[in-house]
């Protein structure tokens, strides 16, 4: 079934996995509810296309319940029957064998008059917003389908619970008896897009499917466009918000989110009054259309150094000037619309790693109900542990709310981009406890294959204690496309991963390329995603992963331009860091280069030398920065000089591909020490991960307490340990220069000798 209606696990070869035996009612659901007992045998709700139940609810008026009765029917009808009626209790007890009540915990005392006083024991877990019972009871004379909400969003999860359990029989349809208690483990579970870079009729779809996997936030993000501005928007993103604002106003389940970052020109000036009430309108316009929550957007295009002479004269630092704009929406807003949820989104550098001084400011000066953003120690966090949520509350002096950017480029060996991979991050087990909402922003987009994804990252949300990767994207790519999509889809997973290893092991010259062959995977790629569109029996579908995932390969393969010889590939054997560092006293060269070693350019001029100045031996590795990167139009940088360059002890590959790294255990700590000298201010050292497929996207930061060096001009030892994360399989040292020249940061030389690195004790 076409659920656009026209429209991780680490992501290896088979990701999409067969499905298992014997598998359970509670397997195929999605999300899969905290508790669920078969009770046997089968309720008819359709017998030979006419109804065999009815449904009692006793506010059916009420917009949630309305919306999720509509859907009800609809499918019945889809599977070949007709739509149930609507009875009052009365009607309903002479006329039919099966009712489905509907209602909330305030309308128990007319579900016991149904069941003759017989009670109905709501498990208390279900006491929270969203939750729900589903049960089926046996009483004299009649079966009761009793779908119970928290409140009205929860009788509409009970149905859509209820939907799944379907299914079709020889001339009727049935569902199986069972009693359900499901309540989400996170109260905020908010899905982000684009309203102006994606197509509008998916976006506007999408509102109406997310509410259906049972998430509660939808936000849609204001970027920059080619024919309007943040203050006067096209056409095209006005049509988008009203959509899905009727959405949410006619459906009374989904709570959208605007996001509009002013930054954009012509940007908002906070010194000119005139300039805010525009951004407050725009906000206003939003919450007015039916939006429920907007975001203080300063992101990755407001920062301080770009900000007016005016705006730095009136403000001591970026803290207290986010504070100020984030205070003026609060007392706006609130006035006007009391149940306006308000986010704030930091400025880069400031969203993400360990919380800056600065953040504070913010943090403290604004209201406590504001949420405010953190991507956990990087921009796309696979990793985060309670030690690092705790001391960024401790910095900020509240919960951060999580803004997660994994599932759209979450990796996969040689970067084939997202293709029906679920959501899969390391968290620790207090994750709920320790986030504010507590909640988590997924960043996604809007596109005709993305569903499957979010549909996991919501099977999280409700459920992570039991939440399995592989049979959530299994069930939620059944769910999108029918019994037959899974296997279709990982037919289409092979052969784009085939093509780019092909591509990525020939860029390095590690195999020959041959265009013919390259050419002819494009071709299958081709195949495999046509017969994913038969399957799905959606040709709009097809269409898509064609012009993306198909063209885009093809694209690459016509341009591509092989190395001028081939190299050794980088060597397999296995190289423990049991058996000793590899050259860690740099006595070791090949054709003048230290075996082992490496430099690492991420911006900026630098070389490797081998020096002679040696802590022991002859010879140590010197890093020699010799150009700042600067570069006004970067939208991170602009118009500040920045290095960011390094020594990598452990890799030959410059710290961005492991394959010749250090092999490493899974969680397991290990002692590194080294002896180093600078006339630099101070010297980054982190210790680098990666996964499998060691490529530049699978690239991890091991936590260490040894992140930043003030080093003298004489040779000191220095020593630490880290721990490797649940898929680290390669590890390297990096060892560099990073920072502004308007920050004291100066170009200079950074001595490395004798390195040592073990399992530790």
């Amino acid at each position: 079934m076409n659920a656009l209606a026209g429209l991780s696990a680490l992501v290896v070869l088979g990701l999409v996995p067969a499905a298992p035996e014997g598998e359970s009612i509670a397997d195929r659901l999605l999300p899969r509810p905290q508790r669920l007992e078969a009770l046997g045998g089968e309720l008819r709700i359709i017998d030979d296309g006419a109804p065999a139940a009815c449904i009692v609810a006793p506010r059916p008026s009420a917009r949630a319940i309305a919306l999720g009765v509509r859907q009800l029917n609809d499918r019945l009808v889809e599977l070949g029957g007709e739509a149930l009626p609507v009875l009052s209790a009365e009607a309903a007890a002479g006329r039919a064998d099966t009712i489905v009540w509907l209602g909330t915990r305030d309308d128990l005392s007319g579900l016991r008059r149904l069941l003759h006083g017989r009670s109905v024991s709501l498990p208390d877990a279900t006491d929270v917003p969203d939750g729900y019972l589903l049960e089926c009871i046996r009483v004299p004379g009649r079966h009761v389908v009793a779908c119970v909400g928290q409140d009205e969003r929860g009788c509409y999860y009970a149905l859509q619970t209820l939907l799944q359990l379907l299914h079709r029989g020889w001339a009727d349809v049935e569902m199986p008896r069972v009693r359900i208690a499901d309540w989400p483990a996170f109260r905020l579970r908010l899905v982000k897009v684009s309203a102006t870079r994606c197509d509008p009729d998916v976006v506007a779809r999408y509102a109406e499917l997310l509410q259906g996997w049972k998430i509660n936030l939808f936000a849609l993000q204001y970027h920059r466009e080619s024919d309007g501005t943040w203050r006067e928007p096209s056409a095209r993103y006005r049509q988008v918000i009203e959509r899905v604002g009727r959405t949410a106003r006619e459906g009374g389940v989904l709570e959208p989110g605007l996001f509009v970052c002013p930054y954009f020109p012509p940007r908002l000036d906070a010194t000119r009054p005139e300039d805010v009430q525009a951004y407050l309108q725009r906000l206003r316009w939003g919450l007015e259309l039916g939006f429920r929550w907007v975001e203080v957007d300063f992101n990755d295009w407001a920062r301080w150094d770009r900000l007016s002479d005016a705006e730095r004269a009136r403000f001591d630092d970026a803290g207290s000037y986010m504070a100020h704009l984030t205070n003026a929406v609060y007392e706006a807003l609130r006035r006007e619309f009391p149940r306006t949820g308000i986010i704030v989104c930091p400025m880069i550098g400031w969203y993400h790693g360990r919380a800056r001084e600065g953040l504070a400011t913010l943090c403290q000066s604004i209201p406590e109900d504001v949420l405010v953003y953190w991507t956990g120690p990087q921009v796309r966090s696979r990793h985060i542990t309670g030690d690092q949520l705790r001391e960024w509350t401790e910095t900020t002096g509240r919960k951060p709310f999580l803004w997660d950017n994994t599932i759209y480029a979450h990796f996969q060996p040689y970067w084939v981009g997202y293709a029906f991979n679920a959501y899969q991050n390391a968290f620790p087990e207090e994750l709920r406890e320790l986030l504010a909402g507590p909640g988590i922003h997924l960043n996604a987009t809007a596109t005709p294959h993305y569903l499957p994804g979010i549909m996991t990252f919501a099977d999280f949300m409700w459920n992570p204690d039991a939440y399995d990767p592989h049979r959530s994207i299994r069930n939620a790519l059944r769910l999108c496309w029918g019994e037959d999509a899974p296997d279709a889809a990982n037919e289409v997973q092979q052969h784009l991963i085939a093509l780019r290893r092909h591509l990525y092991e020939a860029k390095r010259g590690w195999v020959r390329f041959n265009r013919r062959t390259a050419e002819r995977m494009v071709d299958e790629l081709e195949r495999a995603v046509e017969r994913l569109g038969e399957v799905a029996a959606d040709p709009r579908l097809t269409q898509h992963l064609k012009s993306t995932m198909v063209a885009e390969a093809r694209s690459d393969v016509v341009s591509f331009e092989p190395p001028d010889k081939l190299r050794p590939r980088p060597p397999v054997t296995p190289r423990p860091l049991a058996d000793g560092v590899v050259n860690g006293s740099v006595e070791e060269l090949a054709d003048g280069s230290p075996v082992g070693w490496s430099l690492y350019r991420g911006a900026g001029g630098a070389e490797l030398v081998v020096s002679d100045d040696a802590h022991s031996g002859r010879h140590s590795a010197c890093l020699h920065a010799t150009e700042w990167y600067h570069n006004p139009e970067h939208p991170m940088h602009g118009d500040r000089r920045w290095i960011n360059v390094a020594l990598i002890h452990g890799s030959e590959e410059g710290g961005m591909h492991g394959t010749d790294a250090y092999d490493v255990q899974p969680e397991t700590t290990y002692r590194c020490s080294f002896y180093l000298k600078s006339d630099a201010p101070s010297v980054a050292v982190e210790f680098q991960g990666w996964s499998e497929g060691f490529a530049a996207g699978n690239r991890h930061l091991l936590r260490s307490k040894l992140s930043s060096i003030t080093p003298t001009g004489r040779w000191q030892r220095y020593e630490a340990t880290f721990t490797t994360w649940f898929d680290t399989r390669k590890f390297a040292l990096k060892i560099g220069l990073q920072g502004y020249a308007d920050e004291a940061m100066r170009l200079g030389r950074v001595w490395v000798d004798d390195v040592a690195i073990a399992p530790a004790d």
